[in-house]
Parts: C-alpha cells; sequence; structure tokens
C-alpha cells in the first residue's frame, strides 16, 4: 500500500503527525504540552489551519458545509477530511493518497477530544493571533490559495482587516511573504466591499502598511501593484518611517525608483526621529544624487537634533557624501544644529581635515562661526584632542584670526590645551607666534596659571617651555 504523503506530517502548528508504519496510522491532533496552549481563548481549530496552511479549498468547503448543517465542530481529521486535504497538497499532481487503515476515531470522528470553541470556526485565531485568512495569505499565492481567501473573506468579510498580534493584516502577511498573486486577489476583494483605500493604508504596531513590506521584501511588482491600486499609498504613515526612506536604508536604489515614478512624485521622504530620506542615503553612502534632483529641500531638513545631512556627513572619513551634498546645497554650511554645531564643527570633532577644507575654500568666514558655548571649530578640536586639526590651522596663515577667540567662558584654544593635558597641542599652538599668551579667561586665569594650578601638589613647575610664558 502507497505510503502517506509527506504533507501528511503537517506544519507543527497544526498538531497533526503521521506515523506510516505497516500496520498503522498514528494520527494525534495534540500531545500534553499542545492541550495547555490549546486552552487559550478561542483558539483555531486546527484542522481549519490545517487546510489554511496547505491550501485546500475542499477541506476547507467540507469544514464550512458541517458548521453551516450545524454538525458539532471537527478536531480530529476522518478519512473524508485527509482525503480532501492531501488531495489539495501541493506537489501531489492532485492525485489522492491513500491513508492505510486506522482506529474508528480516524474513519468516523468518535470519541474526539473536547475543544474549546466559539460559534464559528473563522472566529478562532492562532498563536500569533492570526485568523486563518493570514494563513492562507502567508503560504502560498497558487490558483488553491487564492480561492481559499476568496473562500474566507466571502464568508466573513471582517476578517480582512483583522490584525494579529503586530497588527498585520492578510495584506501585510501576503507582501512580507512575497506572494505578488495573493496581495493582488486581497486588494481585488476589498476594492468589491468598496474599503480599497483603508485597506491598503492599515497600519501595523510599527506604523508600517503592507508597502512598507514589499519593499523590505524587495519585491518591485508587490510595491507596483499596491500603488497602481493607491498612488497615494507612498505618503503613509503621515509620520514615522516611509516606504521610501526604508528602500533607501536597504540601498533597494530599483525600489525607490518606483516608489517615484508610481506615485508621480507624490510620496513620503520621512524617516525615524525626525530624519527623512537623505540622512539614511548619507549614511548608505548612495542615492543621494537621485533625492537632492527629487527633493532639494531635504538638504536643509535637520533631524530632532537639528542635525542636517550635511552634518552627518562631515563626521564621515569618506567625504565624496559631503561633497555631493555640499554641491547640490551649501545652506547647511551655516546651519546649526540643536547645540549650536554647525558642519564645520562636527568636522572638527571628528578629526576630518579634508571635509574643513572644503569648506573653508568655499566659506573662509566659516572658520569664525561658534558653537553655543562660543567655541570655534579650534576650540573643539582642541577639546576632542584632534592634533591634526589644531596643526591645520596654526600652520595656515589664513586662520591666524581665530587663533586668539575666547569662548563663553573667556578661554582661547590655549586654555584649552593646557587644561587637556596634551603637551604636544599646547606646543603646537605654543609654537605659533599669533598666540597671545596673556590672555585671561572669565576667572582672571591666563594659560600659565592654568598649568600652575594644574601641577599636583609638592612639585615644581620647572619646565623649560614653563620659564618662558
Amino acid at each position: 500500500m502507497e505510503g502517506v504523503d509527506p504533507m501528511l506530517a503537517m506544519a507543527s502548528s497544526t498538531g497533526v503527525v503521521a506515523d506510516s508504519s505497516p500496520n498503522a496510522v498514528a494520527l494525534s491532533v495534540w500531545d500534553a504540552q499542545q492541550l495547555q496552549v490549546m486552552s487559550l481563548t478561542n483558539p483555531v481549530n486546527p484542522l481549519l489551519l490545517a487546510s489554511a496552511c496547505v491550501g485546500s479549498s475542499a477541506a476547507l468547503d467540507f469544514l464550512f458545509r458541517r458548521e453551516d448543517n450545524q454538525e458539532a465542530p471537527m478536531v480530529m481529521p476522518t478519512r473524508d477530511f485527509l482525503g480532501l486535504l492531501v488531495g489539495n497538497t501541493p506537489g501531489t499532481g492532485g492525485r489522492r493518497v491513500a491513508v492505510p487503515q486506522a482506529s474508528g476515531s480516524v474513519e468516523d470522528g468518535d470519541d474526539q477530544p473536547s475543544f474549546p470553541s466559539a460559534s464559528r470556526l473563522l472566529t478562532g485565531v492562532a498563536a500569533d493571533g492570526g485568523t486563518a485568512l493570514h494563513v492562507v495569505a502567508s503560504h502560498g499565492d497558487d490558483a488553491e490559495f487564492l480561492k481559499c481567501a476568496t473562500i474566507i473573506s466571502k464568508r466573513d468579510q471582517g476578517l480582512m482587516f483583522a490584525v494579529n498580534k503586530k497588527g498585520d493584516t492578510p495584506l501585510h502577511c501576503a507582501a512580507r511573504a512575497g506572494k505578488s498573486k495573493m496581495v493582488s486577489c486581497l486588494v481585488k476583494l476589498a476594492e468589491r466591499c468598496n474599503r480599497l483605500r483603508e485597506f491598503l493604508r492599515k497600519e501595523n504596531v510599527l506604523m508600517e502598511t503592507a508597502l512598507h513590506d514589499g519593499v523590505r521584501a524587495g519585491r518591485n511588482d508587490i510595491v507596483e501593484l499596491l500603488l497602481g491600486a493607491d498612488p497615494d499609498l507612498a505618503n503613509y504613515p503621515e509620520q514615522a518611517t516611509s516606504p521610501l526612506y526604508l528602500a533607501i536604508l536597504m540601498r533597494r536604489d530599483d525600489t525607490a525608483q518606483a516608489l517615484h515614478d508610481k506615485s508621480n512624485g507624490n510620496l513620503s521622504y520621512s524617516g525615524p526621529n525626525g530624519q527623512n530620506a537623505l540622512h539614511a542615503a548619507t549614511f548608505q553612502g548612495s542615492g543621494i544624487k537621485k533625492l537632492v534632483k527629487w527633493n532639494n529641500s531635504l538638504t536643509i531638513h535637520g533631524d530632532r537634533d537639528g542635525s542636517t545631512p550635511l552634518h552627518l556627513a562631515s563626521s564621515f572619513q569618506n567625504h565624496t557624501s559631503f561633497e555631493q551634498l555640499f554641491k547640490a546645497n551649501p545652506a547647511p554650511t551655516y546651519q546649526a544644529d540643536n547645540n549650536g554645531f554647525f558642519p564645520i564643527h562636527v568636522a572638527a570633532s571628528a578629526g576630518r581635515k579634508n571635509t574643513i577644507s572644503i569648506i573653508l575654500k568655499k566659506f573662509p568666514s566659516s572658520a569664525g562661526l561658534c558653537t553655543g558655548q562660543g567655541r570655534t571649530f579650534l576650540h573643539v578640536a582642541v577639546v576632542k584632542k584632534r592634533l591634526n586639526i589644531v596643526s591645520f590651522v596654526c600652520q595656515n596663515p589664513s586662520l591666524a584670526w581665530i587663533l586668539n577667540m575666547q569662548d563663553n567662558d573667556g578661554n582661547t584654544a590655549l586654555h584649552l590645551a593646557v587644561q587637556a593635558g596634551k603637551l604636544r597641542m599646547f606646543c603646537c599652538l605654543y609654537g605659533n607666534k599669533e598666540v597671545c599668551l596673556s590672555l585671561t579667561n572669565n576667572s582672571e586665569e591666563t594659560p600659565v596659571d592654568l598649568a600652575r594650578n594644574y601641577l599636583p601638589c609638592g612639585m615644581h613647575y620647572n619646565w623649560v617651555i614653563l620659564s618662558h610664558l
């Protein structure tokens, strides 16, 4: 006798196990641990779940006919049910697989375990909170699965909008699984009940629509399908991460192009924490030219910290992204973040001499820009112990005018170098004849006074360098 098809050993979530021994087939709906799980309120019927997982419209019809005839919910599979289930299992070629003779409970369904059920099969939910339609949408998109989706949705249209524990609708699940035919089927079903836009724009707990899942799956066909049904969908959610931001972050340039083209340029650029898609492109180092061409105003938008994409690029060792942004719009050079930092301060903090050179070549006056603490990029370089930036300033005669600038506390760069205790940095400044040694800060201290204050107790300031101050 032909053995039982492997699909009889259904997904572990169904709890049905097949053991094709020569003598009998041991079929069990659950073990002791599963009984405890099934005690949850309104769990999905395991046979309904199995039918949805394998995409058997015949098995679904069998269960629904029993319900319509007001028969008791069946949880132990009968021979007839198994024949319908396996007969529609992918890989069997549509043939029925012979099932060896088992105990009477398999044949006629006697002595079935008690199973807590609601009045209707479709009200049950799986462990993740999903309905039978979620399961169908996730598992396939051949003709049988599409038929199952249609059967279920016609029986209860509300399941189209039902959400699981993650807030996902069946459309989210289909898009995430890359099932384009299922997505198309669900869209048509929603259109028939005149709730298409509501259906497409429904967000999960991450504030993402099914379009986000299509982007994340890298399925441009799904992206184009969804935007074809609702060209404004790329504008949702109105806040938080947009589909375009996600596409740029994942370096899916073709998807980003599809989002722009199919929405006719009417799309959201927003991202998390006040960022926009250009922040993401800057971080990834790709897509910058495309985005500034689509929307150049992105260059001046700061995130929740006030940082523009140019601020972000100023900290990178590779200054290609900075050059592209700077060329597209250099105006943010004079735009401070929430801490009063300009891009030149960010570059100094990170030790990016080439970036500073690019800025100063076009805007020499930006060397005098001060932070909220009144500090120039030279002050910042000293505090961050960036010797290469301090040396760059000291060796550049055109920057001599910032050497003695004082911050809000009256400290020059030399004051801060003494406080930092970095001898090489101190020597670099001290060796420049333009540096004034007698300027006092708000505490009426010169750099020499600070040096004396930092001497350990019991020691004498007999350094040669200090004797000349």
